[in-house]
């Protein structure tokens, strides 16, 4: 058996060529979680905004309320709900 010899040069090449090549690859990880980030952000701001505008929504249904009179349903007290028995009928489903 005799082993192929590889010179200096080409481990050398092969070197660089994977070294370029991890280089992009981490170019690529760092700028998706960057943007992964810049998402991220957006989408607390957008919920800031919604809560914001949800806040002062409410504020204005608490001063509507306050004029007007706020009624209250007073719990019947008759018995609890019975639930009604229901049947299947064999002439609806027969296949």
């Amino acid at each position: 058996m005799s082993k192929v010899a590889v010179s200096a040069e080409e481990i050398a090449k092969v070197k660089e060529e994977w070294e370029e090549k991890e280089k992009r690859r981490v170019e690529k990880e760092k700028a998706k979680e960057k943007e992964a980030k810049e998402k991220e952000a957006k989408e607390k701001e957008k919920e800031k905004d919604k809560d914001k505008d949800n806040k002062a929504a409410d504020k204005e249904e608490t001063k509507e309320g306050s004029k007007s009179p706020k009624i209250q349903a007073t719990p019947s007290t008759s018995s609890p709900p019975t639930h009604e028995r229901y049947t299947l009928h064999r002439d609806f489903f027969i296949s």
